[in-house]
C-alpha cells in the first residue's frame, strides 16, 4: 500500500472502528486434511488463502493504528474532546495491537513470515517528521526481533548496520521485496539525523562564549567552546564516532557540557557529564593520554570510587583527552587548509556535477575541478582528514580521456604516493583504469555529492 493511500480510510469525525472489529487470524488446514495425503491441493489452497489474508489483516491493522486513529483523533478540536475520543478508541486500539502480536509471533512459520514482512514494509514506508519517532521505529522493530543490529550486516541504515534474524524465514526474495522502503527510510533517517544534529548544533553555538578562540581555550582562559571531533579509527580496526563537544574551561579543567553526533546519541558523552569526568588543562599539551593506572588510582584516592566505578572513570577520562585532543588537531587542520581550498576553488572552471557527469552531459566535461570529500576518508587501516584536491581531464586525439592531480595538500599527497606526481592517467569508464587509492577517493566524494543532493533535495546540475 503506497503512502498515498494510507490516509484515505476516514472520514474525519466518524468513529473508525470497522477495521479494529473486522480482524481474524487466518485458518489452518485441520489435522485431518493434514494425515490425507489425497487432500493436499487443499492443504496448499488453504496455506496460500491464509498468507495472502494475513498480509492484507496486518495491513489494516497498522493503517487502522498509525493512519486512521490519528486523524480521526486530530480532528477531535477541544482537549475534552480529544480525552473522551482516546477513552472510547482506546478497548479496540489495545485490540488491534494486541492481534499485531499475535500475528508476529504466530506458531506457523508461514504466517508468521507473512506477518513480518507486512510490518517491516509499513514501517519503513512511514512518513518521519522527526528522529525521535524514527529511531522509535527502529527500536521496536529490534525490541520485536524483526530487526538487529549486525556488524558488517547487509542493511545499512545511518551509521549501522542491520540484518533480519534468520528465525523470521525471510528468503532473499522477501528482502528484496522491501529493500527499496529500506533504502527509502535510510535516506529520510539520514536527513533527519542531520537536520537534529544542526538544529542541536546551533543551540550549543549560541551556548559558546561570543568572541572566545581555540587559542583561549588552549591557554586556559575561562570560557565555553565548541569543538568538533572528528571519527577516529582505533588500533583495533574500530572506528569510533565523532560528534561536536561543548566545552567550558574552568579553574584550568576541561569540562564536557553537552555534544551531537554519534558521541552523544551513543552515549559516550552523556555518560561522562553524569561521571563528572574531566581533564586537567596542562594534559592537553601531552602526546599521549594519562595512563590507565594513574587515573584509576586517582579516581580511587580521591573521589572515592569503587574499583569497578574507577575502572569506568578511567577509561572515560582517556576517551575525553582522545575526543578533545583530536578536536584541537582536527580545527588547527581544518584552519590552515581553508586557504588552500580557496585557492583550488578559484582555480576550477567545472563543477562536481560536470565533472561526475551527473547533469547528464555527454561526455563529461574537461577542465578544472575541485575535488573534496568531507568526513573522514579512511584507506589502508588509517584515517585522513580534509582529503580534497584540484584535478584536470583532458582527452587525447582519439578522445581518450584522461585524469591528472594538479595539487593537493601534503597528507593528501602522502595518501595518493606516486600518484600525486604519476601525471595524465587514463580515466576509463567509471575510473576503472585508474589506481585503487584515486578510484575509492573519486567514488567516495560522488557517493557524498549523490547523498548531500538527495538528503538536500538541490537540484543535482547546481551541485
Amino acid at each position: 500500500m503506497s503512502k498515498k493511500d494510507k490516509g484515505t480510510q476516514v472520514e474525519l469525525g466518524q468513529i473508525p472502528t470497522s477495521v479494529g472489529l473486522r480482524l481474524q487470524m487466518p485458518e489452518e488446514p485441520s489435522a485431518q486434511l493434514l494425515e490425507d495425503p489425497s487432500k493436499l491441493d487443499e492443504v496448499v489452497k488453504i496455506r496460500i488463502t491464509g498468507v495472502k489474508k494475513m498480509h492484507e489483516s496486518i495491513a489494516a491493522a497498522l493503517v487502522w493504528k498509525f493512519t486512521t486513529v490519528p486523524l480521526w483523533l486530530a480532528n477531535q478540536k477541544t482537549s475534552e474532546e480529544r480525552e473522551i475520543a482516546e477513552e472510547t478508541i482506546a478497548p479496540r486500539y489495545e485490540e488491534n495491537c494486541a492481534f499485531v502480536d499475535r500475528a508476529l509471533n504466530h506458531q506457523e512459520p508461514m504466517f508468521k513470515k507473512a506477518a513480518s514482512v507486512e510490518y517491516l514494509n509499513f514501517q519503513f514506508s512511514r512518513e518521519f517528521s522527526d528522529h525521535r519517532t524514527a529511531s522509535a521505529m527502529l527500536q521496536d522493530l529490534e525490541k520485536r526481533q524483526l530487526f538487529v543490529q549486525k556488524e558488517g550486516g547487509p542493511i545499512p541504515i545511518g551509521r549501522q548496520r542491520y540484518d533480519v534474524p534468520k528465525e523470521i524465514g525471510l528468503k532473499p526474495k522477501d528482502i528484496e521485496n522491501i529493500g527499496g522502503a529500506v533504502a527509502d527510510f535510510d535516506r529520510i533517517f539520514q536527513q533527519l539525523t542531520r537536520d537534529e544534529r544542526l538544529v542541536k548544533r546551533k543551540g550549543l553555538l549560541r551556548e559558546a562564549t561570543k568572541g572566545y578562540t581555540l587559542q583561549d581555550f588552549l591557554d586556559g582562559v575561562p570560557g565555553l567552546i565548541l569543538l568538533e571531533s572528528p571519527a577516529t579509527l582505533q588500533q583495533n580496526g574500530l572506528w569510533v564516532g565523532g560528534g561536536n563537544l561543548l566545552l567550558e574551561m574552568k579553574n584550568k579543567q576541561v569540562l564536557v557540557i553537552d555534544s551531537t553526533g554519534s558521541i552523544d546519541e551513543n552515549g559516550t558523552v552523556p555518560t561522562m557529564i553524569e561521571m563528572d569526568v574531566r581533564l586537567p588543562h596542562y594534559m592537553l599539551e601531552w602526546e599521549t593520554p594519562p595512563s590507565f593506572p594513574m587515573v584509576q588510582k586517582w579516581a580511587v584516592d580521591n573521589l572515592r570510587l569503587s574499583e569497578d566505578q574507577s575502572n569506568t572513570h578511567a577509561n572515560k577520562t582517556r576517551r575525553l583527552w582522545y575526543l578533545v585532543t583530536g578536536g584541537i588537531d582536527y580545527t588547527i587542520m581544518k584552519e590552515g587548509m581553508h586557504p588552500l581550498k580557496e585557492e583550488y576553488a578559484k582555480k576550477a572552471n567545472i563543477s562536481l556535477a560536470q565533472f561526475y557527469e551527473l547533469d547528464g552531459n555527454i561526455p563529461r566535461y574537461d577542465g578544472l575541478s575541485f575535488l573534496e570529500f568531507e568526513g573522514t576518508f579512511q584507506y589502508n587501516h588509517k584515517p585522513y582528514y580534509h582529503v580534497f584536491l584540484l584535478m584536470e581531464r583532458s582527452r587525447d586525439e582519439q578522445g581518450v580521456s584522461f585524469l591528472e592531480v594538479l595539487d593537493a595538500p601534503k597528507h593528501v599527497r602522502e595518501l595518493l604516493g606516486k600518484l600525486a606526481t604519476a601525471g595524465k592517467m587514463e580515466e576509463g569508464e567509471n575510473f576503472l583504469r585508474l589506481p585503487p587509492e584515486l578510484q575509492k577517493i573519486l567514488r567516495a566524494i560522488k557517493g557524498r555529492v549523490l547523498l548531500d543532493a538527495q538528503l538536500t533535495n538541490k537540484v543535482i546540475q547546481q551541485v
